[in-house]
């Protein structure tokens, strides 16, 4: 682990994601013991999917299909699995392919686990090798990994993987989809998530 006992000295970390509608919608934790009230929650969703539909209809784009319950449903259950340092974040602009979920953790660097791992360049099945570019310039070196791999099922699934690095800090954010034709236009969205996200210390989700 980077800086040895300083990083035993350094208190616990998670992603604060500073993005927010109408591009991305902060997925809150039933189990963060932030008191959501899910109901609640619930509602003001149903009125912001309404909206979106309203919004593409209006450029002549069709709106997911979506059983708008299971999708909050599997939203706030992919929330609720993550560990403390992650959060689930869902992209939603791109007009009619909504809501994207991606995951966005944070960690102290490890010596021993450079950019390409972390982006998860290496390893799996992929059906062709996987394209890796420098983020734009920020306050740390960073990558951006796309990458198809080929199920036992033979189905191929795409992932997009951005990774920061910065004061002994990495900073991650994945999104996986069976949609081949989504990873060139959500990409370039989520590299411009990456300067959203700030490295905090860890709360018990009271202010996510």
């Amino acid at each position: 682990m980077s800086g040895g006992g300083d990083r035993l000295d350094r208190p616990r970390v998670e992603a604060v994601i500073e993005a927010g509608l109408p591009d991305w919608l902060v997925v809150p934790s039933r189990t963060a013991g932030a008191g959501l009230d899910e109901a609640e929650w619930r509602e003001l969703m149903i009125d912001l999917f309404d909206e979106l539909a309203r919004a593409d209809l209006e450029i002549d784009v069709a709106p997911p299909a979506l059983d708008v319950d299971a999708t909050l449903t599997d939203l706030l259950d992919m929330a609720d699995s993550l560990d403390d340092s992650s959060r689930l974040v869902a992209g939603l602009g791109l007009p009619g392919r909504w809501p994207l979920p991606v995951i966005v953790s944070a960690a102290d660097t490890e010596d021993d686990v450079d950019l390409l791992e972390l982006g998860l360049a290496r390893g799996g099945h992929p059906a062709e090798a996987p394209t890796v570019e420098d983020l734009p310039d920020g306050d740390g070196p960073g990558i951006v990994v796309s990458r198809a791999d080929v199920t036992d099922d033979r189905e191929v699934w795409a992932t997009v993987t951005c990774v920061r690095r910065r004061d002994g800090l990495d900073v991650v954010a994945l999104w996986r989809t069976n949609d081949l034709g989504l990873v060139v236009p959500f990409r370039e969205q989520v590299v411009r998530l990456m300067p959203l996200i700030r490295v905090g210390p860890w709360t018990d989700g009271s202010d996510a």
